[in-house]
Formats: structure tokens, C-alpha cells, sequence
């Protein structure tokens, strides 16, 4: 529901193993958009940018993701029943369907644990990036 982001919204400091970067995330638009802006150096070159916003009428969160490195990226998703925030997308692979998803967990109001997972056969989930957020306003 409207109001699942209000914990990403600050600037983070984010590492992960090997690198840091940082993340601004801001509320738009009278609170109805959630806008990223992710500065990977100098961990990584990549930069990117997100714009999400709940969708009533299907009642799930849609996010669009863009980055420096040419990449575009589709999400849906929510809180589910665990009480985590999840956004899903699927990528065409050698003819077969993937799932991809990142969750938020670990939230508190000063840090946070981002994911970025695979899906495997038998419904697994492999972690590609593991993303530790701490707030620094």
C-alpha cells in the first residue's frame, strides 16, 4: 500500500562486499512517487536511477529501473506476507523465463539489508548482491 517506501526515503551509505556507493531516495510528487538516484563509485561504475509508485488500481508497487550501463529493468510487487518489501521481474534467457527479485529486509529507521536474487529450479533463490545500507540523513 501507499506509504510500504517511507523507510527508503534518506541518504544512504551502501556497501557491499568489495565496494560502496551511495543512494538518495526522495518522495515526489505530494508522496506518490519514490525517486532513486544510486551512485555506485566508487565501488562500481554503475549509476542509476528508479521511479516507483503504488498503482491502486492493481494494488502492488511498479518501479522502473535505468541505469549507466544501458540497463532497463521492470518491477511489481509489495509487502508480503512475511513483512517484506519485494519487487519481482522476469528475463527472457535462452528461451526460458527468469525471475528476478530484490526484498528489503533487516529494515530499521537507520539501516537496512537490500538483495538482488535468481530464481532456481524448485522455486530456490540464488543471491547475486548483497547491499548493507546505513542512513546518513
Amino acid at each position: 500500500m501507499a506509504g510500504d517506501f517511507d523507510f527508503w526515503v534518506g541518504t544512504w551509505d551502501a556497501q557491499w562486499e568489495g565496494g560502496r556507493g551511495t543512494n538518495t531516495v526522495t518522495s515526489e510528487l505530494d508522496g506518490s512517487v519514490i525517486l532513486e538516484r544510486f551512485d555506485g563509485r566508487p565501488g562500481t561504475t554503475l549509476r542509476g536511477l528508479s521511479v516507483s509508485v503504488f498503482d491502486r488500481e492493481l494494488e502492488c508497487w511498479r518501479q522502473t529501473w535505468v541505469d549507466s550501463h544501458g540497463g532497463y529493468l521492470d518491477f511489481t510487487g509489495g509487502v508480503g506476507e512475511d513483512g517484506v518489501m519485494e519487487l519481482r521481474h522476469e528475463k527472457l534467457e535462452d528461451g526460458a523465463v527468469v525471475p528476478f527479485r530484490m526484498r528489503f529486509t533487516e529494515v530499521k529507521s537507520e539501516s537496512f539489508v537490500w538483495l538482488w536474487e535468481r530464481g532456481a529450479a524448485e522455486g530456490a533463490w540464488s543471491e547475486q548482491w548483497r547491499i548493507r545500507y546505513t542512513r546518513l540523513s
